[in-house]
């Protein structure tokens, strides 16, 4: 089967490399359109066709299953293309193919219930809400995905988004770990402010973001951050839920190693867009 990974930039190279972990047999095409990046300012059509058109690319190079590793374009193009353009695309193709995002999963993760469940409205009174914060590009932020999506499945949790117009770009870039982390700290000043105190929980709504940033805020800040605020609170990415629901195993599942001289060859990955040619090395 191949398998096609879309980002607008290079943050999905973490959701492709786990997945090649996962399914070593697999054929594999990485596209990132860097042309356009980031996505996260743009209008929502313009959202909508450049999506399609990257899943377009990955079809045209053999790929059965499309996985948007863009926060954006899973939030405000995937459900659209799935209802009204894939049906009649799988049709003119002849064969089955599907394209997966990253909200669902994300979903899932952060309020611990399928995507299926929606809660029942009963006006019973919340004793005590869950603060989530929710950092992501304006697009994402602006669709209120997270606060639709959470709200109909636990409403015991509250969502604050706070878009972040600069930190994929800045990240895209090459910014200094300075200029970073002088942006990341202006908008959780500013949610801060907007919820009245630290959130309980955060999501890096922005892959790239998420790929660069999650693993060391939660190894070397964390840690010291729940002793100073003296109680419980955890970052969470969209890497680790999008993994799982693309490969239907456990983050901590590791598919059996590859012998030494097993390497990739040059027909299992390809790279679209980034370098712009096909794996070379064997």
């Amino acid at each position: 089967m191949g398998i096609g990974v879309f980002d607008s930039g290079v943050g999905g190279l973490s959701v492709h490399h786990r997945l090649v972990d996962q399914f070593p047999a697999a054929d594999f095409v990485y596209l990132a359109d860097q042309a356009n990046t980031p996505y996260g300012g743009r209008p929502g059509e313009e959202i909508v066709e450049l999506t399609r058109s990257g899943c377009e690319r990955l079809f045209a190079e053999g790929c059965n299953l499309v996985v948007l590793a863009c926060n954006t374009a899973s939030g405000i193009a995937l459900r659209r293309l799935q209802q009204t353009w894939l049906p009649g695309y799988r049709r003119e193709l002849g064969r089955p193919v599907n394209v997966l995002g990253i909200i669902v999963p994300t979903i899932e993760a952060a309020t611990g219930l399928p995507w299926e469940h929606e809660a029942e409205r009963r006006g019973d009174k919340v004793e005590k809400l869950d603060i989530l914060a929710v950092f992501s590009t304006p697009a994402t932020a602006a669709s209120r995905v997270y606060e639709i999506e959470i709200d109909k499945r636990r409403q015991d949790v509250a969502v604050f988004s706070q878009p972040c117009p600069d930190l994929a770009g800045l990240i895209e870039q090459g910014a200094s770990r300075e200029v970073l982390a002088a942006d990341i700290a202006s908008h959780v000043t500013a949610v801060t402010r907007r919820i009245g105190r630290s959130p309980d929980r955060a999501i890096l709504g922005c892959n790239t973001a998420s790929a660069i940033a999650l693993r060391r805020l939660q190894q070397t800040w964390l840690p010291g951050y729940r002793r100073e605020l003296g109680r419980a609170v955890n970052v969470l990415g969209i890497i680790v839920p999008t993994i799982e629901a693309a490969t239907g195993l456990p983050w901590s599942h590791e598919a059996a190693p590859r012998a030494i001289n097993d390497g990739l060859k040059a027909e299992q990955i390809d790279v679209l867009g980034v370098f712009s040619t096909r794996a070379t090395t064997g």
